[in-house]
């Protein structure tokens, strides 16, 4: 599909909810009320979503596939191996609005979770998982195992960066 279709079809399951004080938003779950809530930014999201599970179908390992989209889909996932970090891949795209060209890909997320102190033992110990997903520190992901992009370091810019470097005679 494409993004077209994505928001056809997306605009087809909101209006299927339309008159009721509270419906479930479709695809990614939760609740919304069709006639106080900015339906349109749900719809965005929602198409967000779809793209980040065609991109990731396309990008993403075949044996962690589909991209689960709901909370309910990424708990089910959660019994440890490549699935586990799956589930933590999908919460920590959904946090940047499922931006997958934003996100760092899965293979540098999984290695980033590899080496964070707080990731559960029964994952971090996974043999299988420490030789496919080498421990490597990622920048910008928190004690929540969500990716935010870094901040830059304070009184460091582009400028003094290149202002410091010795021009040539």
């Amino acid at each position: 599909m494409n993004r077209i279709e994505f928001e056809k079809y997306v605009n087809r399951l909101f209006e299927a909810k339309r008159g009721r004080d509270w419906a479930p938003i479709p695809i990614i779950g939760g609740t919304y009320s069709p006639t106080e809530d900015n339906v349109r930014s749900l719809k965005k999201l929602v198409c967000a979503a779809l793209l980040a599970r065609e991109w990731f179908y396309e990008n993403g390992p075949g044996d962690a596939q589909p991209l689960p989209l709901s909370w309910g889909e990424r708990e089910r996932l959660k019994g440890g191996g490549v699935p586990h970090i799956l589930a933590w891949f999908a919460r920590s795209l959904e946090a940047r609005d499922y931006n997958y060209l934003e996100h760092p890909p899965f293979f540098d997320y999984a290695c980033g979770v590899m080496a964070s102190r707080v990731t559960l033992d029964r994952v971090k110990n996974d043999p299988e998982l420490q030789k496919r997903f080498p421990p490597r520190v990622l920048d910008g992901l928190n004690s929540g195992l969500v990716w935010e992009p870094p901040k830059p370091k304070r009184g460091i810019t582009t400028t003094n960066r290149l202002s410091s470097v010795p021009k040539a005679a």
